[in-house]
């Protein structure tokens, strides 16, 4: 039973609906103000998840580092760590463009 259920999630990780979708397309659809602003979006989601997440609901759902903490079920100090190295990645990445 056990071998089968290991089978099952491995034929799972190789189905074609699990898919990493390319943001390109996406990011050209939507209406920025700004083609500053386009470049911003294209370098957040190039972040690693653990910190487009806190990124995401800091700036754009306007979340305090409490709420994102309680959301994500990590300490307050964690979300702030990784706002911080995110806005640096950030940074990094925008001033290489």
């Amino acid at each position: 039973m056990i071998r089968v259920t290991v089978n099952q999630c491995k034929m799972l990780f190789r189905s074609p609906w699990r898919k990493i979708e390319d943001i390109g397309e996406y990011a050209e659809t939507l209406g920025f103000e700004e083609e500053s602003y386009l470049d911003l979006f294209q370098a957040v989601m190039e972040l690693d998840k653990k910190y487009r997440v806190p990124v995401l609901l800091f700036y754009y759902e306007r979340y305090s580092t409490a709420e994102i903490a309680s959301i994500l079920k990590i300490p307050e100090k964690t979300v702030s760590t990784r706002l911080f190295r995110a806005k640096a990645k950030l940074k990094n990445y925008l001033k290489e463009e």
